[in-house]
């Protein structure tokens, strides 16, 4: 039987000795869109880990599976595409760096400045570096090392923004990040739509992007909502928020719609999905460049 691209991928993960700080597909120099999938990774320092099978079960319960082979399919040559590789279980790129857990760490922490609107992320045990897995269970059966936590955000958080920015100020006429994570097929027992578009209720986002998409969502056939329950994380709020240069989006993909049993991912599906968002971001394409004139005429 044939694997998958995922599996295919899935063999070469788990312990690796080094691993980059970012994948990179550069983008035409017209791209006005980057594409991210800070949730995508799933390799694991080899000294930091010893992954038994349950170990591991509950690390990879936090992955946006299948979500950096969606973006690569996206790049088409055209936008710039940026992938974690590092699993989310290590490093949540989507968090503030300062958002450490105090319950995790061998040593007392600074006090560190963090916006209250993260401090429930990191008391429920989901900072930048997470305590618990997708369902609650504890990840790390002893203390971390602070600084050990220190070396992997100098060397793989602080790396991946600011190649994000690289790519963000490269856009022309106008910069939109285009966020890509994964969802369940429910929350809280409510069946999910096929995509959720997160812009922080309409803060990142220019409202003349959002009757596109609409549209676009709306001959395609799937079921879709804006910002409930996911309306962007710290990644769709820096990068998007009212003193950014940027623009950005949030979208959240149902697993359901190419995750089969026992975590197989079908490939088919995947190439699917990632034609339907390219296509997606074609039709905004123009309104953005609009965007982009009028904004330049105003200066």
């Amino acid at each position: 039987m044939d694997k998958s691209n995922y599996e295919i991928l899935q063999s070469q993960h788990h312990l690796l000795t080094q691993i980059p700080s970012y994948e990179c597909l550069n983008g035409t120099k017209a791209a006005s869109m980057v594409i991210s999938a800070p949730h995508g990774g799933f390799s694991y320092p080899r000294d930091l880990y010893q992954l038994d099978e349950d170990t591991l079960r509950r690390f990879r319960s936090l992955e946006d599976i299948g979500t950096s082979l969606i973006a690569r399919q996206m790049h088409q040559g055209k936008y710039p595409v940026l992938i974690a590789p590092l699993a989310r279980g290590v490093l949540d790129l989507n968090r503030p760096a300062n958002a450490l857990d105090p319950l995790l760490f061998d040593t007392p922490l600074p006090d560190l400045p963090l916006s209250k609107e993260y401090k429930p992320y990191v008391i429920a045990g989901y900072g930048v570096i997470p305590r618990l897995s997708g369902v609650h269970e504890d990840l790390h059966k002893a203390p971390l090392s602070l600084a050990r936590t220190r070396d992997l955000i100098t060397s793989h958080y602080h790396p991946y923004h600011q190649k994000l920015t690289h790519l963000l100020d490269a856009c022309r006429p106008v910069a939109l990040l285009v966020d890509i994570h994964s969802m369940p097929d429910k929350s809280t027992s409510k069946p999910l739509a096929d995509f959720v578009f997160g812009d922080d209720f309409g803060v990142t986002l220019p409202y003349e992007i959002r009757p596109e998409i609409d549209q676009f969502m709306t001959q395609s056939g799937h079921s879709f909502g804006w910002n409930h329950p996911y309306a962007g994380g710290y990644i769709t709020r820096h990068y998007g928020g009212k003193d950014s240069p940027y623009f950005s989006l949030q979208i959240e993909i149902n697993r359901k719609l190419y995750s089969r049993a026992n975590g197989r991912i079908d490939k088919q599906a995947i190439t699917q999905i990632a034609t339907l968002l390219s296509q997606l971001l074609s039709q905004i394409a123009p309104a953005l460049s609009r965007l982009g004139t009028a904004n330049h005429a105003a200066e």
